[in-house]
């Protein structure tokens, strides 16, 4: 079998993202969490309370494997709004 791959040679190897793919999956992660946190707006405060958390959860970057340098960017941005969408 040739090297890097097929049966019973190694597994090929992974290629690291591009910076333009973190750029990519980090804009949609954010586009993502900003509807979100749009659509519930108006919720009650435990609400946008525990949707907020959960977004902690999601966009924290050691729970993205596959893209943690993309969930830094988009947690950080979660942060900066946490004031903002946390307010009474």
């Amino acid at each position: 079998t040739a090297p890097g791959g097929g049966e019973g040679g190694p597994p090929p190897l992974k290629m690291p993202r591009s910076t333009r793919d973190h750029a990519e999956e980090s804009r949609r992660l954010i586009a993502n969490m900003e509807h979100r946190l749009g659509e519930s707006r108006a919720a009650p405060w435990q609400v946008r309370k525990r949707l907020f958390r959960d977004l902690q959860r999601e966009l924290h970057p050691d729970k993205n494997l596959d893209d943690p340098e993309a969930a830094k960017l988009a947690f950080q941005r979660l942060m900066e709004l946490r004031g903002s969408f946390l307010a009474p």
